[in-house]
C-alpha cells in the first residue's frame, strides 16, 4: 500500500507536506504533526487520502486489468470468422468479435504459415476495424520475413565464420588454468582452455596494411583507442575469396559456395579501376 502514490496520481501533484497542506488546510497537517505523524509517514498520507476521499489507485488498476483479460477471453471464445486472406506464403484469419461495453467493437488477426500456426501474442493484432485488425497482422508478417532473411543470412555467414573464428582464438589465445590455489602448478587437472582477447592483433593488421591487403583509416589520427575497423582492399578481397574458393569444410563447403555467388559481383568489383583505387597496386 502507498498512499503516497494515490495522492500523486488523484491530484497531479508532487506528495509534499505543502501540497497536502494547499489542499486539507494547515490546521488539519498541525494536528497530525501533533500526533507525531509526518509527511515521512505512510499513516500521514493515509490520513490525507482518507481526508480528500481518494481511492485506492493501484486496487481499481488491478481490478480493471483484472476485468480486461476476463473480457478479452470472453471474446475469443466466441469469436466467428469474417474473412480470409492471403499474403504471400501466409494465409491470414479475421474474425469478428462480439459487442463489449469494455473494448467496444473488436476485430482479430491471426496468421498461419505452411498451415503452421504461427506462435503470438493475439492482442497484438486486435482492431476497431477488420482493415485495421488485417494492417496490424501485415506488420507482424514483413517483420517476420524480414527476421528470417535475417536468420537465414546469418547462419550462412555462421557456416564458415566459425571455423575461421575457431583458428582465430586459438591461434591468438594462451592456455587458461585454474588459480584458487595460489603456486598451484599449470597442468591438464586445471587446465580450463584457450583464452583470446576479443579483438584483433593490431601488429597482423599493421603488416597486412603494408602488404596493402587492408587499410586501417581511423589509425590516421591520433585517438588509436577509437579503431573500431579494417577496410579490405581490392587484393585483399581477391586473397580472402581465393582462400574461401579452395577452403575444405567437407558437407559444409556448399554453404561456402552459396556465400561466394551471392558475392559473386566482387569480381566485377575487383577489376574495376576505379578513381579511389591505389595507383601503387602490385
Amino acid at each position: 500500500m502507498n498512499k503516497k502514490y494515490d495522492f500523486r496520481e488523484f491530484t497531479k501533484l508532487p506528495a509534499t507536506k505543502a501540497n497536502a497542506i494547499k489542499l486539507c488546510g494547515e490546521d488539519f497537517i498541525d494536528k497530525l504533526t501533533a500526533q507525531k505523524i509526518f509527511a515521512k509517514d505512510e499513516l500521514f498520507w493515509e490520513e490525507i487520502c482518507k481526508l480528500l476521499n481518494i481511492p485506492d489507485i493501484k486496487k481499481q488498476e488491478e481490478e480493471r486489468l483484472e476485468n480486461l483479460v476476463k473480457e478479452k477471453e470472453r471474446l475469443l471464445k466466441n469469436k466467428k470468422l469474417f474473412d480470409t486472406k492471403e499474403k504471400q506464403d501466409w494465409k491470414i484469419l479475421i474474425f469478428e468479435l462480439p459487442d463489449s461495453d469494455i473494448l467496444g467493437k473488436q476485430y482479430l488477426a491471426e496468421a498461419y504459415k505452411n498451415e503452421d500456426e504461427i506462435k503470438c501474442h493475439q492482442e497484438f493484432y486486435w482492431g476497431r476495424t477488420p482493415n485495421q485488425a488485417f494492417s496490424k497482422i501485415c506488420n507482424f508478417i514483413h517483420e517476420s520475413e524480414k527476421q528470417a532473411e535475417r536468420s537465414l543470412a546469418f547462419n550462412e555467414r555462421y557456416i564458415i565464420l566459425k571455423y575461421i573464428y575457431l583458428l582465430l582464438l586459438y591461434l591468438s589465445g594462451h592456455d587458461d588454468h585454474a588459480t584458487v590455489i595460489s603456486k598451484q602448478q599449470k597442468n591438464k587437472e586445471n587446465f580450463l582452455g584457450i583464452q583470446s582477447w576479443i579483438n584483433l592483433d593490431f601488429e597482423i593488421l599493421n603488416r597486412m596494411e603494408i602488404e596493402k591487403l587492408l587499410s586501417q583509416p581511423q589509425r590516421g589520427g591520433n585517438n588509436y583507442k577509437k579503431v573500431t575497423y579494417a577496410r579490405l582492399s581490392k587484393k585483399g578481397i581477391i586473397k580472402a575469396r581465393d582462400i574461401l574458393k579452395n577452403i575444405d569444410l567437407g558437407i559444409e563447403t556448399l554453404f561456402v559456395q552459396s556465400f561466394l555467388d551471392k558475392r559473386s559481383y566482387h569480381d566485377d568489383y575487383i577489376s574495376y579501376q576505379g578513381i579511389y583505387d591505389n595507383d601503387e597496386e602490385e
